[in-house]
C-alpha cells in the first residue's frame, strides 16, 4: 500500500463507491436504546446463538445501511 492507494482505489471503484449524507437519530431510536433495552439484545442474542448452535466464528456485524 502506497501513499496514494486511497486515490487509485476510489478511481478504481468508482463505479461502486457512493456518497451518502447521514440523517441524524430518531429521537424514538435513540431514547429506545437504554441499558436495560441492550441488556435484553445480548440476553437474546447470546439465547439464540446457544438454541441454534451458531458458532462466533458465524457471526457477521451487519446494519440496515446499503
Amino acid at each position: 500500500v502506497g501513499i496514494n492507494w486511497t486515490h487509485r482505489f476510489i478511481e478504481k471503484h468508482s463505479d461502486c463507491i457512493k456518497v451518502s449524507c447521514i440523517r441524524p437519530l430518531e429521537s424514538k431510536r435513540g431514547r429506545a436504546v437504554n441499558p436495560a433495552t441492550n441488556e435484553a439484545w445480548w440476553t437474546i442474542l447470546q439465547e439464540t446463538l446457544m438454541k441454534y448452535n451458531i458458532k462466533q466464528h458465524n457471526t457477521y456485524g451487519v446494519d440496515e445501511a446499503g
